[in-house]
């Protein structure tokens, strides 16, 4: 299909042609984004979206009027699909939630319902308008893994949408065309050998060399988890055992009383952030001048809130590293799980969007006992645990109750699973002996029948 030159022009009456996109025109990659559409075969309205798929963004707000005229000018489908992505997150597009046959997607403000269709219709869009601005030159190698990323978790959403179709689906072709993306994802090799997925990989940016330390979280807690949890208790295992443990970047001594005339103590050992721990940063002056100044000046090391007449309980430590997780992942921070219970202080937990911001996490250290010392080190115990969390675990649940009741199909069956784990694992034995084992055996069993689908 050639591009309409009809709708060319009214981009570039629009001013589509003068308008920068990452050292090109706007124009040019809405027209190179149209033309990968052409190029795995897609259907007619779906190109021509591709084409439009900024209008509502930068040439007109979608007011009754302005829809009406754009789709008298490239119909109904393609109205639809540009309206929809341009009100959509791109966050939000890749966490769109499975109802039936069809898909919840927040647009904007409200949800909307779409098909199947249209949902993969809008994610090769997608697709093609991440792999147009990988073509260039012009991007800086963090953002080109950011849109690299971002085509990985894109086609795996595209092949779920596949395997759920009958063969001879209408995007069968397009997948299975050869067509890979422009810049395969570049796979980052793990401490443990193996190579995981590009959209399970959590980015760290130093901005000095000896901050934080981040490792993976530990299931046996450094060997101090009980021998028989460590052994029979899978839920204690997985929640120890996920995401991040984050060390301080600072040997310090601190405690809080809020009787004392100045109610914090503390005794920075060492140096703290020394000149060469901000050489990388000293390093971007001539891009960031303003930034390495105020940086070097302040130095951070710790914040502390209050003052003499209304004291707070709560100091800031600056971890000094920007982390990065892929679309549609937050981090959530918090005290490490079942780790530290006797620290004078816990981490405020909180919630990171750091896919579409690159984000510097300060850790809140809010202070439950008050004149006793907190003794943090940098090689001693984890001081933070934060674990990556889809985005629509936080914001798009929702909560269903109903009684069990012998009447009701489904929460009977509910039940019986319920009676018989139980009547297994406490009368399983001839003895009446509780069996420890039943939770560690069950969950094997169903792990390998999901490993062997």
């Amino acid at each position: 299909m050639e591009i309409d030159r009809e709708l060319v022009d009214v981009l570039t009456r629009a001013g589509a042609g003068s308008v920068n996109h990452h050292g090109s025109t706007l124009l040019a990659h809405l027209s190179g984004t149209a033309r990968l559409l052409d190029l795995w075969n897609c259907p007619p309205h779906v190109c021509k979206a591709g084409l439009w798929h900024s209008f509502y963004s930068w040439v007109a707000d979608p007011t009754e009027r302005s829809r009406a005229a754009v789709r008298a000018a490239i119909g109904d489908e393609a109205e639809v699909l540009i309206y929809l992505f341009c009100h959509t997150a791109p966050e939000d597009l890749v966490c769109a939630q499975h109802d039936g046959d069809e898909l919840l997607l927040k647009c904007g403000a409200t949800v909307v319902r779409v098909s199947a269709d249209t949902y993969a219709q809008l994610l090769l869009i997608d697709r093609a308008n991440a792999e147009e601005m990988l073509q260039r030159e012009t991007f800086a190698p963090s953002h080109r893994e950011v849109l690299r990323a971002r085509c990985a978790v894109v086609m795996r959403l595209l092949e779920d949408i596949e395997r759920s179709r009958q063969p001879g689906c209408p995007y069968h072709e397009q997948l299975h065309s050869g067509q890979e993306p422009a810049l395969s994802p570049t796979p980052t090799t793990d401490s443990d050998g193996t190579e995981p997925v590009a959209e399970f990989v959590l980015r760290i940016w130093r901005l000095h060399p000896n901050g934080v330390r981040v490792s993976r979280a530990d299931p046996t807690l450094g060997g101090l988890a009980p021998e028989s949890a460590r052994q029979f208790c899978g839920p204690y295992i997985h929640a120890n055992g996920a995401g991040f443990y984050v060390y301080s970047p600072i040997d310090v001594d601190l405690s809080l009383d809020p009787d004392r005339p100045f109610p914090w103590e503390w005794n920075i050992l060492g140096e703290g952030y020394t000149d060469e721990d901000v050489a990388v940063v000293k390093s971007m002056r001539i891009q960031h001048p303003r930034f390495e100044r105020d940086f070097i000046k302040r130095r951070p090391k710790l914040f502390l809130s209050g003052d003499d007449t209304e004291p707070k309980h709560t100091a800031q430590l600056w971890t000094g590293c920007i982390f990065e997780t892929p679309p549609g992942w937050s981090l959530l921070v918090r005290s490490p799980i079942n780790r530290g219970l006797d620290a004078p202080f816990r981490i405020q937990e909180s919630i990171i969007e750091s896919d579409w911001l690159r984000y510097d996490i300060w850790l809140n250290l809010e202070f439950m006992k008050f004149g006793v010392e907190a003794q943090i080190r940098r090689a001693g115990e984890p001081i933070a645990h934060i674990i990556p969390i889809p985005r629509q675990s936080y914001d798009r649940w929702h909560v269903q109750e109903r009684m069990v009741a012998p009447e009701d199909e489904e929460a009977q069956q509910v039940f019986d699973d319920w009676i018989d784990y139980n009547w297994e694992k406490f009368h399983s034995r001839a003895d009446g002996a509780r069996e420890q084992r039943t939770y560690a055996r069950r969950r094997k069993r169903l792990r390998d029948r999901v490993r062997d689908v």
